[in-house]
Parts: C-alpha cells; sequence; structure tokens
C-alpha cells in the first residue's frame, strides 16, 4: 500500500498546472463607441475625398475668359 500512495504523489506533482485561459470580457458600451467611431469615420472619409474633391463644371464665362468685360 505505501507503494501505491507514493506513485499517486508523484503522478500528481509531475502533471504540470496550467492556468485556465483567461477571457477578457468586453463590455456593450465598448462595442457601442467603437461602431459609432467607425461610422463617424466612413462619413469623415465620405466627405472628405469623394464631396471635397468634386469640381464642378465652369461657367461659360469663366472657360472663355473676360472677353468683353472691363
Amino acid at each position: 500500500m505505501p507503494q501505491t500512495q507514493a506513485q499517486t504523489q508523484t503522478q500528481a506533482q509531475t502533471q504540470p498546472l496550467v492556468p485556465a485561459p483567461v477571457v477578457r470580457e468586453r463590455s456593450f458600451g465598448t462595442f457601442a463607441f467603437g461602431v459609432t467611431f467607425l461610422i463617424i469615420l466612413v462619413i469623415f472619409c465620405v466627405v472628405y475625398f469623394v464631396l471635397r474633391r468634386k469640381t464642378t463644371p465652369k461657367h461659360v464665362d469663366e472657360k472663355a475668359g473676360d472677353e468683353g468685360e472691363d
């Protein structure tokens, strides 16, 4: 009997104790802030890169210059 107790103790000691992986929970507020930030970023990019860079067609007088105007 003493041998079986010694074997079980050594087997238990040789197995390394691995801590369970920690799952970090994120709150709904963090998720909502991230989604809101992405929406604002997309709107900014559309306004800055598309609407701001769009050139309007020139008026006929601007194309021709100032001929006849003093």
